[in-house]
């Protein structure tokens, strides 16, 4: 019992000492967008003054990325150009740094 509760609680200790962006990831707001006209999708609360890559997934398996930047809130906006969002359905934008996804969210993308 001794020995379930030391490893429970160096488990515990160690966890707390991880760093804040390993344990939350901000928030992806992106809103319907028509097929063929894009749209922006904004982001918040993640590490300020840092870069990343979005990488977006169509409902085809289709895949496509862009850059991402974060300023000094940690919040950012990308440009979704129409071009890459033709076919109506749901997509997936990912987060990615440093090789990890470090949030996603859905997108809706309705008919013309």
């Amino acid at each position: 019992m001794r020995k379930a509760f030391a490893t429970l609680l160096a488990l515990l200790v160690l966890g707390f000492q991880l760093p804040l962006s390993a344990n939350a990831a901000g928030s992806i707001t992106a809103r319907s967008m028509v097929a063929g006209i894009g749209g922006v999708v904004g982001f918040s609360g993640f590490q300020t003054n840092a870069a990343a890559t979005i990488s977006v997934r169509g409902p085809n398996g289709e895949q496509f990325a862009l850059p991402l930047s974060f300023d000094g809130r940690g919040a950012g906006t990308v440009a979704l150009p129409g071009e890459r969002m033709l076919i109506a359905g749901a997509y997936v934008i990912n987060v990615v740094s440093n090789g990890s996804t470090i949030a996603n969210a859905p997108l809706e993308v309705l008919p013309d």
